[in-house]
């Protein structure tokens, strides 16, 4: 059994002059489990104080909302079951009492789930079967932001909502009259202002390996590519965490070579808004958005841009390619061109 030093500081597992973990060190002394989530952790480039976060919430953040939804991961609990949440919860109950739909169909026996329902809409009208199936998805959603959003909803609230959303439903499909489609407006890619140099960026994780790619590409005002790179990153294949690391790339390139007037353009709205806020960044992957925050200080005109998926497509190519451990200047690889 392996077992690390007692008095082992986590300072000591990380190469301070290189700003990375020492691997070897990492895997002699723990678990593989535990080794595959310390190199998986994120290192900023740049010394910053030691902050507690909670690694339970996105923005780490401790939350009521996250500490509920752990106690429901790490417990199992059979209450939270679909069962509980439509049919046993006291919510739920105060919801059907609501709904004027037979009680006595409601809190009759089933055998699943899937009976349960069956057995109340066999002894529903058309219409009343209709609002119970709104009723069940408008309790699975008014969950839904609590969990999610930390909302709550009363019992009334999610009968008016159930009954205001099948009102409207049924109301576009009796006015809606046949109409051709409308024409989807296919958007591009647009080069930057003259002086401006544009770098896409994108990460891109792969199906059974535990890496990532990142893909950047960087453009004139006429469109022409001046510099491109790819880049594999071992351990990890947190999508968050590659398309933190792309922009992070994106910045070091826009420093190294000179440039002061920069767009850079991904299409993770995520990581864009963390960019562009000035709060602290608590989070897992909170490392690499302040080195990428330090780094576009150093700009005299920075600005970075969420764009939609099909105008990213080159640097989601190159983020693709990243296993073949390509590099390159001017010239993009010939099957991008």
């Amino acid at each position: 059994m392996l077992r690390a030093p007692t008095d082992l500081r986590v300072s000591e597992l990380i190469d301070h002059n290189r700003k990375e973990w020492k691997i070897e060190l990492i895997v002699e002394l723990f678990h593989p489990l535990d080794s595959s989530l310390i190199l998986a952790t994120p290192i900023g480039q740049y010394d910053t104080e030691d902050r507690l976060i909670w690694h339970s919430d996105s923005k780490g953040k401790f939350t009521v909302k996250s500490a509920h939804h752990l106690a429901l991961e790490l417990s199992k609990i059979e209450g939270e079951s679909l069962d509980h949440l439509l049919i046993n919860c006291s919510f739920a109950r105060q919801v059907w009492a609501l709904s004027y739909l037979p009680w006595k169909i409601i809190s009759r026996s089933y055998s699943c789930l899937d009976d349960w329902m069956r057995s109340v809409c066999s002894g529903l009208s058309a219409n009343e079967s209709d609002r119970f199936l709104v009723i069940c998805w408008t309790i699975w959603k008014s969950r839904n932001k609590l969990m999610m959003e930390g909302k709550t909803q009363r019992a009334l609230e999610v009968i008016l909502s159930a009954d205001r959303f099948l009102f409207e439903f049924k109301e576009l499909n009796t006015q809606m009259a046949p109409s051709t489609s409308p024409q989807r407006t296919e958007q591009m890619w647009l080069p930057p202002p003259c002086e401006f140099v544009k770098i896409n960026f994108d990460g891109a994780t792969f199906n059974f390996q535990t890496a990532m790619g990142v893909g950047i590409v960087a453009r004139n005002s006429e469109g022409e590519c001046l510099a491109w790179r790819t880049r594999c990153v071992n351990h990890t294949d947190d999508a968050a965490l590659a398309e933190a690391l792309a922009a992070h790339e994106a910045m070091r390139l826009a420093i190294q070579e000179g440039w002061q007037s920069v767009i850079l353009e991904g299409d993770c709205k995520n990581i864009i808004s963390r960019l562009n806020s000035n709060d602290p960044d608590d989070s897992v992957i909170g490392p690499i958005i302040d080195d990428t925050r330090y780094l576009k200080e150093a700009i005299e005109r920075c600005r970075v841009d969420f764009i939609p998926r099909e105008c990213n497509s080159l640097a989601h190519s190159l983020a693709r390619k990243a296993l073949d451990n390509l590099d390159g200047r001017n010239s993009l690889p010939p099957d991008l061109l």
